[in-house]
C-alpha cells in the first residue's frame, strides 16, 4: 500500500479547527473518492463542561480534551443536556474502573452493536463525516497524568451509515505493559471491511481508580481501498464482541443475569485470534507500515501462526481429553467391579438364613421366604415330638414286659 492511500482524516488539515461540534468545510482538496469538503457533526453521550466539549477531541490541540460527566458536577445545567444529574461516577474506580453509569437510566449509555444488537455499556464519543472511508488506523491521546494513569483499557471503535445501526470496527482490552505510561498515546490500526461515515469511539472500562473518561485527541487515518493493516508494534489482547462484555452484568427484576455469550466451539477460534487483524498484528512487527509485502509469503505466514497458534493447543487439548476419558472408563469400571462384590455378598448373606461368620457359604441352598422356613421348623418340631412319643411309648412297653417276666420268674 502507498503512503498517498493513508489519509490523514482528523484533524483536519490546513489548520482547520473545530468551534463548537458542527463544522462546515468547502476549500479543502479533493482526491478521488476522498472528499473532505461539507458538514461535520460531532457528538458525545455527556460532558462535564462546556471547557470539556466533544469537539476539543479532533483539534490538534493537545492542552484541551473532552471529559464526559461526573458526579457533584456544579457546571452541570438540566436546560442545557438531555440526561438527569450524574449521581454517581460513571466508572466504579475498581481496577480495571468498570463503566456502571452516572446513577440513573437515563445516564446509562449503551451502543447496540452488531446484527445481533448487543449492547455495549461506556460514555461514548462520535464523529460523522461527509464521505464513507475505510478506517486504517486511529490514535488515542489522553491528558498527561500525575498521579493515576488515565488511559482506558477496554474500547471499541463502532462505525454506521446512519448513526443508529452500528457494526464493531476495532476493539481492544489493554494489559499490564500494553497500557501507554509515561506517554500518554497510542495508536492502534484495523484490517477495514466496510466503509462508514460514522465512526464511535466507546469506553468499557478505564484504567485503575478512574472515574471519568477524558480524551484529547482521537486522530483518524483512513482509505478509499479496503486492504489488509500489517504494521504497528502493538501486541494489545484482541476480543470478539460477546467476550468484551463478559463480565458485565445487568440487574433485572432484583435478579443478577449475565449478558449472552456463544458456547466454547463457537468461539474456540476468535479467542486467539478474534478478527482479521488479530491474526495480522502478529505478524506486522516484521515489516514496515508502508512496505509492500509478498501474498504468498504473507499467507505462508499466517498459516504458520494458525498452526502454532490455534490448532496445535486444539489438539493438544483434545488429547488431554482423551486421556482424561480413558481414566474416567477405568474408574467406572472399577466401580463397576466393586459394586458386583458387593452384590455377591450380599446374595449369599441373603441365601443362609442361618448365617454366622464359622460357615462356610452354601450357594446350591435355596432361598427360603418366612412361610417356608416356618412350616419346616412345625415340621421338625412334629418330627421331634412324634420320635419323643415313640421312645416314651417303647420304654413303658419295655417297663411292662420286664414287671411281667419276674412275675412269672416267681
Amino acid at each position: 500500500m502507498d503512503k498517498e492511500k493513508y489519509i490523514p482524516l482528523l484533524p483536519l488539515p490546513k489548520g482547520k479547527t473545530f468551534k463548537t461540534n458542527e463544522l462546515s468545510v468547502d476549500d479543502l482538496i479533493e482526491s478521488g473518492l476522498y472528499q473532505p469538503n461539507g458538514k461535520y457533526f460531532i457528538k458525545s453521550s455527556s460532558e462535564r463542561s462546556d471547557k470539556h466539549k466533544a469537539f476539543n477531541v479532533f483539534n490538534a490541540d493537545t492542552n484541551t480534551f473532552w471529559e464526559c460527566d461526573n458526579v457533584s458536577n456544579p457546571d452541570y445545567n438540566i436546560l442545557n443536556t438531555s440526561y438527569s444529574e450524574y449521581k454517581q461516577s460513571p466508572y466504579n474506580k475498581g481496577s480495571p474502573s468498570a463503566y456502571r453509569g452516572g446513577g440513573n437510566k437515563t445516564n446509562y449509555w449503551v451502543t447496540k452493536v452488531g446484527t445481533r444488537q448487543i449492547e455495549v455499556p461506556g460514555e461514548w464519543i462520535q464523529i460523522q463525516l461527509p464521505y464513507k472511508i475505510y478506517l486504517t488506523s486511529y490514535l488515542v491521546m489522553t491528558p498527561t497524568f500525575i498521579n493515576n494513569n488515565n488511559f482506558p483499557v477496554n474500547f471499541m471503535i463502532a462505525g454506521s451509515l446512519d448513526g443508529e445501526s452500528w457494526d464493531l470496527v476495532n476493539q481492544h482490552q489493554l494489559k499490564g505493559n500494553q497500557i501507554p505510561q509515561r506517554i500518554p498515546e497510542k495508536m492502534f490500526y484495523v484490517s477495514p471491511l466496510k466503509q462508514y461515515n460514522f465512526f464511535r469511539f466507546i469506553v468499557m472500562k478505564m484504567n485503575d481508580k478512574t472515574a471519568t473518561v477524558k480524551i484529547s485527541n482521537l486522530k483518524l487515518f483512513g482509505s478509499t481501498q479496503q486492504f489488509s493493516n500489517t504494521s504497528s508494534s502493538n501486541k494489545e489482547t484482541f476480543v470478539n464482541l460477546n467476550r468484551c462484555l463478559e463480565y458485565k452484568e445487568k440487574p433485572k427484576q432484583g435478579k443478577t443475569i449475565k449478558p449472552y455469550s456463544k458456547n466454547v466451539f463457537a468461539t474456540m477460534y476468535s479467542n486467539l485470534f478474534s478478527s482479521k487483524e488479530g491474526l495480522e498484528n502478529k505478524y506486522k512487527d516484521k515489516y514496515d507500515y508502508f512496505d509492500e509485502y509478498s501474498s504468498t509469503k504473507c499467507n505462508n505466514e499466517k498459516t504458520k501462526l494458525v498452526i502454532e497458534n490455534q490448532l496445535i493447543p486444539i489438539a493438544e487439548k483434545a488429547k488431554n481429553q482423551e486421556g482424561e476419558m480413558a481414566q474416567i472408563v477405568r474408574n467406572y469400571n472399577e466401580l463397576d467391579g466393586d459394586l458386583n462384590k458387593h452384590y455377591e455378598i450380599s446374595t449369599k448373606m441373603s441365601k443362609d438364613r442361618k448365617y454366622n461368620y464359622d460357615k462356610e457359604y452354601d450357594l446350591n441352598d435355596p432361598i427360603k421366604n418366612k412361610d417356608e422356613v416356618r412350616k419346616e421348623d412345625v415340621r421338625k418340631m412334629a418330627e421331634l415330638s412324634s420320635q419323643t412319643l415313640f421312645l416314651g411309648g417303647l420304654a413303658t412297653f419295655t417297663l411292662i414286659l420286664g414287671v411281667i417276666m419276674i412275675k412269672n420268674s416267681d
